[in-house]
């Protein structure tokens, strides 16, 4: 299945649980895209899906499932303070999980300019790159700018997993404001180049099958 040049918006706000679409298909391509919405926008949750040139925004978790999923190119945008993703693997033996790569994560007006009391300083520190929806989430991010109001631990243990997270999360040569993983939690993972190629679009998504969804993409106008 393929899309382009769509829009597609949960007008609901910020009013708790709004998915802007649920997306559980094979082989799927959404290609110059935009995904709108505030809480859970973006429900990637089963077989192998491409995103790539697209806009995705949301507040709170607004990239969940259990999708294997790679985003190419994108712009990740909050709209207030919370989660970016919300991957929900089950197990460790899935080959499941999300791949954001040479993608731009930028944050609202409301959000980047808001004023800390008594200071005329910009707010910084409030969203998280995910938090663990299920026990053993994946997310993984590589060559992508991240702005100063990603917290500088990078991800969130949703306080619910007793001692080290069993959760996957990783990053590889991310830059921007963001980016400094001095202060990262102990239990992330900092990714050697050679690990990270295993992420790449046609080598994580490519299944049995040998499916290469770079060229599905290019084949779109």
């Amino acid at each position: 299945m393929e899309a382009e040049n769509l829009t597609l918006d949960s007008t609901a706000g910020n009013a708790g649980q709004a998915v802007a679409v649920a997306d559980r298909s094979h082989r799927q391509v959404f290609k110059k895209c935009r995904f709108l919405g505030h809480q859970d926008t973006l429900f990637a949750d089963y077989g192998r899906q491409y995103y790539v040139d697209s806009y995705i925004e949301g507040g709170v978790d607004f990239i969940f499932g259990n999708a294997a999923a790679v985003f190419d190119h994108d712009e990740i945008h909050a709209n207030g303070p919370g989660y970016l993703t919300a991957q929900s693997r089950t197990s460790p033996d899935q080959d499941t999980g999300y791949v954001i790569v040479d993608n731009k994560v930028t944050t609202g007006v409301a959000l980047a300019l808001a004023e800390v009391p008594e200071s005329s300083h910009p707010r910084r520190d409030t969203i998280s790159l995910g938090r663990p929806w299920r026990p053993y989430a994946r997310v993984v991010y590589i060559h992508t700018e991240l702005p100063a109001d990603v917290i500088p631990q990078g991800w969130n243990a949703w306080g619910r997993t007793p001692g080290t997270p069993t959760a996957y999360y990783a990053e590889y040569h991310d830059f921007g404001p963001g980016a400094n993983t001095t202060a990262r939690v102990s239990w992330s993972h900092q990714l050697a180049k050679q690990q990270a190629a295993q992420y790449m679009p046609k080598v994580f998504l490519a299944g049995k099958d040998h499916w290469n969804p770079v060229a599905a993409a290019a084949r779109l106008p």
